[in-house]
C-alpha cells in the first residue's frame, strides 16, 4: 500500500487509511508526506501494531510515541527519510530493537529530527545506507552515529556533517561507498577489511593513520576514488590491494 500525501491532507484522513491497511495485514506500506517547508505529519500509532509488515517506508513524518510492546517480527526493509523522533534517541533505539529480522535500513536525517546519537545495533542487518541531509546545512554539528551491524554486506555512508562515535568490525562486508568527515577516516577504513568493491570520497587524515587504515584492505577488486579529496589514498590503496582489477578516478566529488 502506497500513501502519498500533500499539504491538503488532514492527519485524521491518512490515519484512517493506515488503520485500514493494518486491519488488512499489509506486507508493504509506504507513508510519504510531501511538504515544501519540511513540516512532518504525525505517524499513526496503529502502524506499530502491524506485525505482518515486511517493507516500511516513512518520509517526512513525525513519531510522537512508540509503544513499549512494539514488535515488528516480519520487517526486513525499513526506510526512515526525514523522520522526526520527538523523544529523540530513545525512540530510535526502541524502533530498531523491535525489528529482529531487519535486513535493509535506509536513513536520511535532517536538522529537526531531535536525535543526537542515532544508534543502529541490528545483528541481522545486511545493507545500511546513511544519506546526507537535504536541509542545505553546510557545517558539522554534534550529531553522531553508533553502528553495530556485524552481518553487514553493503554499506553506503554519504554524510560529511555527522560523526561516528563507534563502529564494529564487519567481516562480511563486500560493497562500500564512503563519504564522511576526515576525523572518522581511521574508524571507517578499519571496518572495510573484507570489502571487494569500494568507492571513496574522503580527505586524508595523516600519513601514519592512512597507512594503518589500508594495511588490511587486501580483498579489493574494484576501487573508485574522488581525486578532488581522496588522491592521497591512491598509492597506499594500490600497494595494499594485490587483487585489484578495476581502478576508476573521478575528478569531481562522488555521490
Amino acid at each position: 500500500m502506497h500513501l502519498r500525501l500533500g499539504d491538503d491532507c488532514e492527519p485524521q484522513e491518512h490515519e484512517r487509511w493506515v488503520d485500514i491497511a493494518v486491519a488488512r495485514h499489509v506486507r508493504v506500506l509506504e507513508l510519504i508526506h510531501y511538504r515544501c517547508q519540511f513540516k512532518p505529519m504525525p505517524c499513526p500509532k496503529s502502524l506499530f501494531t502491524c506485525k505482518g509488515l515486511v517493507t516500511l517506508r516513512l518520509q517526512q513524518v513525525m513519531i510522537w510515541d512508540i509503544p513499549s510492546t512494539i514488535f515488528l517480527q516480519s520487517l526486513k526493509n525499513l526506510s526512515l527519510l526525514c523522520v522526526e523522533f520527538l523523544s529523540g534517541d530513545e525512540h530510535v533505539h526502541r524502533l530498531l530493537s523491535a525489528c529482529p529480522v531487519l535486513e535493509t535500513l535506509i536513513v536520511r536525517r535532517w536538522l529537526v529530527d531531535c536525535v543526537t546519537i542515532f544508534t543502529i545495533a541490528i545483528p541481522s542487518l545486511q545493507s545500511l545506507h546513511i544519506m546526507r541531509r537535504p536541509d542545505f546545512h553546510g557545517t558539522t554539528d554534534g550529531r553522531e552515529y553508533v553502528v553495530s551491524t556485524p552481518s553487514l554486506k553493503t554499506l553506503k555512508v554519504l554524510d560529511k556533517f555527522s560523526r561516528f562515535r563507534s563502529l564494529v568490525k564487519m567481516p562480511k562486508l563486500v560493497n562500500a561507498e564512503i563519504k564522511i568527515r576526515q576525523e572518522d577516516s581511521n574508524k571507517i577504513m578499519g571496518c572495510l577489511t573484507s570489502s571487494k568493491y569500494l568507492s571513496l570520497c574522503l580527505t586524508s587524515a595523516g600519513s601514519v593513520l592512512m597507512a594503518k587504515s589500508c594495511e588490511f584492505l587486501c580483498q579489493l577488486e574494484y576501487l573508485e576514488l574522488c581525486t578532488k579529496c581522496s588522491s592521497d589514498w591512491l598509492c597506499l590503496l594500490l600497494s595494499h590491494s594485490p587483487k585489484l582489477r578495476v581502478l576508476r578516478l573521478n575528478n569531481a566529488e562522488l555521490f
